[in-house]
């Protein structure tokens, strides 16, 4: 009998031991799995998040490289633009010269007046400068010479004012006060045409009617 149990009880431990290393084994392997995929997954999410972050950084920078190149491009054509007509105007002022008669430009020298007064308002369409600066003194222009006969001072007025246009890239405020520093250097009105001028050249009585 005590031969017996002996024999058993080895018996009992070999089977437990057996046993043991299998039931172990499973959750290893399951483990090794899990790892795998959550490796797998890092390699496959990283370099595609990075790719597209380069991505969307490139299509900003070149946007933005567009847009500045088309801004380029729209500022030198408005500067064509406006030098072109600035030329045109300082090449038609000159003939006034030979239409100079007694002080004034004589009734044949009209042509020229009516050439100026148009490319005068093509100067006004024309988009350049800061804000409204050309504009105004396309106005100011207007002013001296708008429904008046010319004389040499309107003439030599003109040379100059349309010269310093010309040669100016920036058009800006300062631009303005030389214009009116002109005017008043060749002898012109500055508030001609407008609500300041003091001069008054009639007066007029309102008179009630019975």
């Amino acid at each position: 009998m005590s031969e017996e149990r002996f024999v058993s009880t080895p018996s009992a431990k070999s089977e437990d031991a057996a046993g043991s290393p299998s039931q172990g084994a499973r959750p290893a392997i399951k483990s090794r799995n899990s790892d795998h995929d959550r490796e797998s997954g890092s390699r496959t999410s990283g370099p595609t998040s990075l790719f597209f972050d380069q991505e969307v950084r490139q299509s900003d920078s070149s946007r933005a490289e567009a847009r500045r190149q088309h801004s380029v491009a729209t500022e030198t054509a408005d500067y064509s633009v406006f030098r072109e007509v600035c030329d045109r105007l300082v090449a038609e002022i000159k003939r006034a010269d030979d239409y100079l008669v007694d002080g004034s430009v004589s009734e044949t020298g009209m042509e020229v007046v009516v050439e100026v007064e148009q490319l005068l308002d093509e100067l006004y369409q024309t988009r350049w400068g800061k804000k409204e600066c050309l504009k105004r003194i396309v106005v100011t222009i207007n002013s001296q010479i708008n429904n008046v006969r010319w004389t040499q001072a309107h003439v030599e007025f003109l040379k100059d004012i349309l010269v310093l246009l010309r040669n100016s890239y920036l058009i800006d405020d300062s631009l303005i006060e030389e214009c009116y520093k002109l005017i008043k250097e060749h002898g012109l009105d500055a508030f001609r045409g407008t609500i300041s001028d003091a001069e008054v050249r009639k007066k007029y009585r309102i008179v009630e009617i019975e």
